[in-house]
């Protein structure tokens, strides 16, 4: 009998990143289905990239922007985002 997905979760709805930081993200399946794949890409790889291992992803900044994180399953059926904001290293807060 197939697993029934209820739902796909990212940990964060949103992440802050400088040029150079990671972050991780973790994607969570209601209910476990220990065999679903999880895929992950970002819609702006030239601000944030994804480099995913199962349901987790490193994400790195890449250069100042905004980029949103998809986290995705069953077939695009079932899909999560973590918008990140990466602003330059150098750039001081006032």
């Amino acid at each position: 009998m197939p697993h029934q997905l209820l739902a796909l979760q990212i940990c964060k709805p949103k992440l802050r990143l400088k040029t150079g930081q990671r972050g991780e993200l973790s994607a969570a399946l209601l209910p476990p289905a220990p065999g679903l794949m999880v895929t992950w890409y970002s819609t702006n790889p030239a601000v944030a990239s994804v480099h995913a291992d199962g349901r987790r992803a490193v994400i790195q900044g890449k250069q100042p922007g905004r980029a949103v994180i998809i986290a995705s399953a069953a077939d695009g059926c079932f899909r999560d985002v973590c918008v990140v904001h990466v602003q330059d290293y150098m750039m001081t807060h006032r």
